[in-house]
């Protein structure tokens, strides 16, 4: 029998303060081989969900993590609930993220969907055949992309890949999928965010038959100290975010202006994000990178802007 111990659930309010609850956790077991996989794990409220514990090389993502989830959420984007777990001496044990498919809801990651097979190793339902029937010969000739990012020098790649993955979504729904995805692309910017790979977003469909966009995961592989350089340096990065800004909001401009109207509004609150991030145990060096990473928001609300205004 798997021993359940005592752990303390840390959350973030929307008022920003910090909520410990008490609770249970039960690690159920690793998700795949190897001693930084995730955990598959039960609280005890009977919540299941993914347990981060050392999974990344640098702890302190995990606590980002959460603090990502909350942003995400504060700005009308779908996340997936993700807590922090502390011990019962009030030591972390890692960040708990919500299984996307708790209470029977059914999820297929854009990977998945590509690839036209499931990790569990089933065929893709009916309900998602379309995009297979669909696509199946422009798959061929030219694959997707792995990345959002690796897509930036041909943005026409940016709507071919919402077609792909959304193809068996209803026009009922269409809006809504358009902005859950220009969503997570400007967010992944505004983060930099530049690990979001096709096994990092997908579809769910709800015990109702909705499909809808799943709940952004996996968020905190962002640029901190020592990834600037890995990756063409900084002055690259930048550049190719501020293109892909630019690209989405010339092909989903009503959302895009959306997303800018509700980052403008976060930004009207003046928030402490600096106090917000040392409250929940992120070293003071990755807060100072996130509030460095604030003052660049603005650019992205002008880019987005000026890009709508010309359309």
């Amino acid at each position: 029998m798997i021993e359940q111990k005592k752990c303390y659930i840390l959350s973030i309010t929307s008022n920003y303060q910090c909520e410990l609850k008490e609770s249970t956790l039960k690690l159920l077991y690793r998700v795949d081989s190897g001693i930084n996989k995730p955990w598959f794990a039960q609280l005890g409220n009977g919540c299941h969900g993914y347990l981060k514990s050392c999974v990344y090389t640098d702890p302190s993502l995990e606590d980002l993590e959460v603090w990502l989830a909350f942003l995400g959420s504060r700005l009308g984007v779908s996340m997936t609930e993700t807590y922090l777990i502390l011990d019962e001496n009030m030591k972390k044990i890692g960040s708990f993220s919500v299984n996307i498919e708790e209470n029977g809801s059914e999820f297929f990651s854009a990977d998945d969907i590509k690839n036209q097979w499931l990790v569990k190793k089933r065929p893709i339902p009916e309900w998602a055949v379309g995009v297979h029937e669909i696509h199946q010969n422009a798959l061929k000739k030219e694959p997707m992309p792995d990345y959002i990012f690796s897509i930036i020098e041909e943005p026409e790649k940016l709507r071919k890949m919402l077609e792909f993955i959304y193809g068996v979504v209803s026009k009922d729904n269409s809006y809504n999928i358009r902005k859950r995805f220009t969503d997570m692309v400007l967010f992944d910017c505004m983060i930099w965010q530049k690990d979001r790979n096709m096994s990092g977003f997908g579809l769910v469909r709800n015990t109702d038959g909705l499909i809808d966009m799943a709940g952004l995961f996996d968020n905190a592989t962002i640029t901190m100290p020592g990834l600037d350089e890995s990756w063409n340096g900084f002055c690259n990065i930048l550049c190719r975010r501020q293109k892909l800004v630019q690209c989405t909001a010339e092909l989903f401009p009503r959302e895009a202006l959306d997303f800018a109207s509700r980052l403008e509004r976060f930004l009207l609150q003046e928030v402490d994000i600096y106090q917000n991030l040392q409250n929940i145990f992120v070293p003071e060096e990755y807060c100072r990178r996130m509030v460095e990473r604030m003052d660049e928001w603005e650019d992205l609300l002008y880019i987005v802007r000026s890009v709508v205004q010309k359309s």
